[in-house]
């Protein structure tokens, strides 16, 4: 969690929770961050935060609660939605919390105020990387009304609400484009890997290597690479490195020439004319075959490709995104990859942690994908009924899931990482009938502890599974069957866990 004395981990755990639901929209994120700001002070005049579209600077996101506007709510929304508008308190910017703060409304500083019974107001910037794309502001009807507690508590809510505005932006932004990309995490390594990302993103020129175990994120950390650059209005395109083969690479990467070939009607241009401006992305470049690996080098060794056919050189404005899950080292060692290739790749190192290293975020990625795999299948109607599922739609913190589910979820290494994961949530919610998680529902051999045993070897695992068993047998009167049902386990499944775990 991000670390902070000034604002609850409880406000902070709920904002977070909500900028992790699949179904969460932007009004509604500003709306809980307003909310938390108006509760974190004493404003006693009303709060606002606006947000301009980054895609859009003639349309932005505008809510206003505890007061009376001075002006229309639509009036003042157009006013913000003005690119030329530039709202600032006649005071001076604190450099190091990023905040205005106006101690009383005198009559040079009216303009400033959004209420009409404002008297001071703290004023902050959101997303401070942008130009002056929005603002998060609070009044208070006195003069020198917020301390130095409120402002502190302001500035922190704002530096974390900013942070999770550019998560939803970033998962919009790659839907527009074809991408299901959605980063969730609130622990210190997630934390430190976003703000490197963006410290990256800031060279949009020199080529970017993202190592990372397979299935730990590398094609989001490649598309936030993208997002945070100044090539976010360009192309970002994905190339699965070994399904390059080696005789028809130089038209998948470059393009044609009309009459190259037999069958070459017309000109055709390569992936890295399609990038153009943009980021080309290769997926597991460890696997690309080594023929291709020499067109590669070229490209970007003199910035320019050549078509097959052609005989003029192109010159091509791309940025190179590469991922591998493979050792570099061991694989030039055995001659598979290029040595002179990964000097020239290696020139902006991103390493991705495996969830194995952020286990702090494990709850609300678990979370997450319950709650995207009870949409996609239906069980949060199901569930409904019984008045069980319905805060896997909501941003509660709470799912269908029992508390002793994420226990045992947490006693496993996850060699599969945040895929992995996923897919486990994803196989819960589509095979287990409709009624809480429980750790019996988990695979045989899912969760593992650390020496690599099935968690059946762990006492603590093995007690809570005895329990809830215990429980479901109660329930169903003995009947073996039904509690199998109830379970969704197949009946000798369930015979044989009761005999493992002594259960008469």
């Amino acid at each position: 969690m991000v670390e902070t004395d000034s604002v609850p981990e409880c406000v902070l755990t709920g904002l977070f929770s909500l900028a992790a639901s699949p179904a969460v929209e932007l009004p509604q994120l500003l709306d809980a961050i307003l909310e938390a700001a108006l509760g974190l002070t004493c404003s006693d005049a009303g709060g606002a935060i606006w947000l301009q579209n980054p895609n859009n600077p003639g349309c932005c996101h505008f809510k206003a609660a505890g007061g009376i506007l001075r002006c229309s709510q639509s009036a003042l929304t157009r006013e913000l939605a003005n690119p030329s508008a530039n709202p600032r308190p006649a005071t001076a910017l604190d450099s190091e919390s990023c905040y205005h703060y106006c101690e009383d409304a005198r009559e040079q500083h009216a303009s400033c105020f959004l209420f009409r019974e404002g008297r001071s107001l703290v004023y902050l910037p959101l997303l401070r990387g942008e130009p002056a794309p929005g603002m998060l502001q609070v009044e208070a009807r006195h003069p020198g009304a917020f301390s130095e507690k409120d402002l502190c508590a302001l500035s922190e809510l704002n530096r974390v609400g900013s942070l999770l505005i550019e998560r939803l932006l970033l998962k919009e932004h790659a839907f527009a484009a074809g991408f299901d990309i959605h980063p969730v995490g609130s622990s210190r390594e997630f934390l430190e890997l976003e703000s490197l990302i963006r410290r990256v993103a800031c060279d949009p020129s020199n080529p970017v290597l993202i190592r990372g175990e397979r299935g730990s994120g590398k094609e989001l950390v490649a598309y936030a690479t993208h997002y945070f650059s100044r090539r976010r209005h360009k192309p970002f395109v994905a190339v699965n490195s070994a399904a390059l083969c080696d005789g028809l690479a130089a038209d998948e990467l470059f393009g044609h020439e009309r009459g190259a070939y037999t069958g070459a009607d017309l000109v055709r241009g390569g992936l890295f004319q399609s990038a153009h401006e943009g980021s080309l992305f290769f997926d597991e470049i460890g696997d690309m075959p080594l023929n291709v690996q020499a067109f590669l080098l070229r490209a970007l060794d003199h910035g320019e490709i050549r078509q097959v056919g052609g005989d003029k050189p192109l010159k091509v404005d791309v940025r190179i995104i590469a991922a591998s899950n493979r050792t570099f080292e061991q694989l030039m060692e055995k001659g598979n990859f290029r040595s002179d290739l990964y000097d020239r790749l290696n020139v902006l190192q991103i390493h991705v942690p495996p969830l194995r290293e952020r286990k702090d975020d494990l709850k609300l990625l678990a979370d997450f994908f319950l709650r995207k795999a009870c949409l996609n299948s239906g069980r949060y109607r199901r569930m409904s009924e019984r008045g069980a599922c319905r805060a896997c739609l909501g941003s509660g913190g709470k799912t269908c899931a029992g508390p002793a589910l994420y226990g045992a979820l947490a006693d496993h290494d996850y060699p599969g990482n945040v895929r992995e994961l996923r897919n486990q949530m994803f196989r819960l919610a589509a095979t287990v009938p409709d009624q809480e998680l429980a750790p019996a529902h988990l695979c045989p051999g899912v969760a593992k502890n650390g020496n690599g045993r099935t968690s059946d070897g762990d006492p603590r695992l093995d007690s809570i599974i005895r329990d809830h068993i215990r429980h479901v047998l109660e329930k169903t009167g003995g009947n073996k069957s039904a509690a199998a049902r109830t379970l969704g386990l197949p009946l000798t499944t369930l015979i044989n866990k009761m005999k493992r775990l002594g259960i008469g």
